[in-house]
């Protein structure tokens, strides 16, 4: 047993330990992995005595030399039943020196076996879970309460009903709609078909949402009213659909000559017939959706995922001690189309969660009513959580605000030595004795306090997200580190993973505990491989160098749809190109992102800033609500500010009938050059100048690893901000840059001719 077998490719980067399996240095190498899933797990190399360097690590190495794993009991668990997994230690994947490809890890080859589609889980469920709650949806209309079995009857229903349609294996249907049960019933019956959906939001624009129907070939709609179907037919032709169901509402009578039906219609009158598929057609190998890439940049890209990239990742995901268990409950508020929460959806699922549809309206309140155990969100969720817990404690009476103030500075100072200490926070790793003997003091010394703090603030700020949130899973975009900090001083699990679109989405994710390392994005999905290259000249570079991240594993895309010649994204060694700039972390083999490569901005002096960690440094001030950096090929950098109405009411800066005049203007886009006019007034008022350019310098001198081009010299204020409805944000809520360049030229160019911080 060597240890890439028992730990997977996750430890490639370094040599691999190979002893016999009955052999005292095994067994000892064994004790030492199960001790480091309750210490600081250290990677160990054939040379492991010499990565312990001071006397703490001799300490905790030693203390658990005593604990054991049972590989093989491991191993067989991970076959018997894929909801009760908990893989990161079975998942193996060895390349073969022959071919080069790298065949699936055992388990999720066994995993296979039981389900060869997504849909097949559904049956399993069914008999083990089926008198459980598995969705509620209350905002569609109607409050509905499916329990596992009705919603595997629903799915077969649908199913019969798309086959009599005459959708065939191998067809696409295209689905556009937002959260609700009945999204994923059709999703689930177009696949059991052995068919694949296409799928997009139906707030997306009308041009795109019609390209995605034709370029994926689709033969038939599915809508989420009756208001979308007629937009979308007017524009593509009646004659291009061979059917089209409306999910919610009535159908259109507008084409008489298309058959249009209602999902109630469907279900009621093939209910009676489910039998008639007894089992899902598809197999792994099947495509089982088109997902259509956001589009911040040209046309969106329809990625090929297949069963097999799916059901990788319900496998192979592991979330420890906070893994869900049946009955649990997952309040989904992203959009169900979107990969990340796909996926997420199946994975609890297939533990026998229930899943809560919300909607950003009512998740407030739906955290409240049915107190989640788990809550998945893109980093815009949980940094609007966060400015909702800091606009109320705003309201608080002084002495209250005084006191949060000093339990905030309490806790974060406790929650900085513990990861000291232990070494939990890429910027605090390596850290001398010295460093980690204060630390140890400072947490001795504010252990009552940060406990008082515990019991008066931050378990009423829990109680914001229903009370028993056992950990917030985030991903889909860089989360600001300040935002990180907060939630662990409240004591709230934040687990921060990475992936795109096209890896199905998740190559890693951290872990609770020990490999919670704030500000890494984990390490890889075992079974998945990660390397750093040079983005000009590819070679590849040690652990602790910045480059362009490679990663190939069963959850990478087959390719896109239609573009079979696009092999640009992929090299010969059959790695796949993130276009992400990221690092390893020496000695523990997490994965730091550090932004896109082609967001890079390249001064005129040859120096390439990444616009992202500097951007979160900003946001951190209550006076911005969002901001992109500019300055290619200038001499320093600028930025646009969208500024917050609310902190500049509160600083007496602008009156309340001027913020309400603005806020009403946003709303028509006649009154477009109003807001242009009045962005050229606050910018040159000289209060709201010398406040924006203290607060700009103090938030980017003050992050880790600042250098002098990091300062923005220049700024315009908006007030107009991103939205999805004018263009400027995706519908993951990611800022479209090249849409934002091209919009705001003019201002752009006009901060390298007027230096806002030296004009008067």
């Amino acid at each position: 047993m060597n240890w890439t077998e028992l730990y997977g490719n996750c430890y490639s980067f370094i040599p691999t330990v190979s002893t016999g399996s009955e052999s005292p240095q095994c067994v000892f190498l064994r004790n030492i992995a199960e001790g480091r899933r309750t210490c600081k797990r250290r990677v160990l190399t054939p040379n492991w005595r010499k990565n312990r360097y001071d006397p703490l690590d001799r300490l905790v190495f030693f203390s658990i030399r005593k604990k054991c794993i049972n590989i093989s009991n491991l191993t067989s668990s991970a076959t018997e039943n894929v909801k009760d997994l908990s893989l990161s230690e079975s998942f193996a994947k060895e390349q073969s020196p022959s071919t080069g490809e790298f065949p699936l890890p055992q388990p999720i080859k066994e995993a296979l076996r039981k389900w060869p589609s997504v849909p097949h889980m559904w049956k399993d469920l069914a008999e083990k879970e089926g008198n459980r709650v598995a969705v509620v949806d209350q905002h569609n209309g109607q409050s509905t309460e499916l329990t596992f079995l009705e919603l595997y009857n629903n799915i077969r229903a649908c199913a019969v009903a798309l086959k009599r349609l005459g959708l065939k294996r191998g067809n696409k249907v295209c689905l556009v709609s937002e959260n609700s049960y009945r999204w994923l019933v059709v999703d689930q019956a177009v696949m059991t078909i052995g068919a694949a959906s296409a799928v997009r939001g139906s707030g997306a624009p009308l041009p795109e949402l019609c390209y995605i129907y034709e370029h994926s070939e689709s033969v038939g709609l599915v809508a989420e009213n009756a208001q979308v179907l007629v937009r979308l037919v007017e524009n593509l032709g009646s004659d291009k659909l061979k059917f089209a169901i409306v999910l919610w509402g009535k159908i259109p009578t507008d084409f008489p000559q298309l058959k249009i039906f209602s999902f109630d219609s469907l279900i009621r009158e093939c209910w009676n017939y489910q039998n008639e598929i007894s089992h899902p057609f598809a197999a792994s190998s099947d495509l089982a959706t088109l997902i259509y890439t956001s589009g911040t940049t040209g046309k969106p890209k329809g990625v090929e995922l297949t069963h097999e990239n799916l059901l990788y990742q319900i496998a192979s995901i592991d979330i420890g001690k906070s893994s869900p268990v049946p009955g649990n409950v997952f309040v989904s508020i992203l959009p169900c189309w979107h990969v990340f929460e796909r996926t997420a959806e199946y994975f609890f699922f297939a533990r026998g969660v229930c899943i809560v549809y919300s909607n950003v309206r009512n998740l407030r309140n739906d955290l409240q009513l049915h107190k989640p155990h788990f809550l998945v969100a893109v980093p815009r969720v949980f940094e609007s959580l966060y400015n909702n817990i800091m606009s109320n404690i705003s309201k608080q009476s002084l002495l209250r605000r005084y006191l949060i103030g000093m339990f905030s500075f309490v806790s974060l100072n406790y929650h900085r030595a513990f990861r000291t200490l232990f070494e939990l926070d890429i910027f605090r790793i390596n850290c001398s004795l010295w460093k980690k003997v204060k630390a140890l003091f400072i947490l001795i010394s504010l252990f009552i306090f940060h406990h008082l703090a515990n019991w008066m603030v931050w378990s009423k700020i829990r109680n914001v997200l229903g009370g028993r949130v056992q950990c917030g899973i985030c991903g889909g975009g860089s989360l600001p580190f300040y935002l990180e900090e907060f939630y662990a001083s409240t004591g709230i699990c934040l687990l921060v993973g990475y992936g795109l679109t096209e890896t199905s989405p998740v190559v890693s994710h951290r872990r609770p505990g020990w490999e919670n390392i704030l500000g890494s994005s984990g390490r890889c999905l075992p079974g998945t491989q990660v390397k750093v290259v040079h983005p000009e000249t590819r070679e590849e570079l040690k652990s602790g160098n910045m480059g362009l991240l490679l990663v190939r594993g069963p959850g990478v895309l087959r390719g896109y749809y239609r573009e079979l010649e696009r092999t640009d994204v992929f090299f010969k060694d059959g790695f796949f190109n993130t276009g992400d700039l990221a690092w390893i972390v020496p000695n523990n083999g997490h994965i730091v992102i550090s932004g896109r490569y082609k967001d890079v901005i390249v001064l005129n002096n040859g120096e390439n800033i990444e616009p992202q960690p500097i951007e979160d440094a900003i946001l951190e001030s209550p006076l911005f609500d969002q901001v992109i950096l500019v300055g290619q090929d200038e001499k320093h950098l600028g930025a646009l500010l969208v500024p917050s109405l609310e902190y500049l009411k509160a600083e007496g800066i602008l009156s309340s009938e001027y913020v309400t005049a603005i806020e009403e203007a946003r709303q028509q886009p006649s009154k477009d050059s109003f807001l242009r006019e009045e962005e050229v007034k606050l910018t040159k008022m000289e209060r709201i100048k010398q406040l924006v350019r203290k607060e700009l310098y103090e938030r980017v001198v003050s992050r880790p690893n600042f250098t002098p081009n990091d300062l923005v010299r220049t700024f315009h204020l908006l007030l107009a901000p991103f939205t999805v409805e004018n263009g400027l944000l995706t519908q993951t809520l990611k800022v479209k840059r090249s849409e934002v360049y091209k919009r705001y030229k003019k201002e752009i160019s006009a901060l390298f001719h007027y230096d806002s911080f030296s004009s008067s």
